[in-house]
């Protein structure tokens, strides 16, 4: 799951970093 989130929110580059807080929360 976290990689295919992962290649959507790269496209928008500051969008990855707000996945990433929400998981790792």
């Amino acid at each position: 799951m976290l990689n295919e989130k992962r290649v959507v929110f790269n496209i928008h580059g500051n969008g990855y970093r707000l996945i990433v807080d929400i998981e790792y929360q």
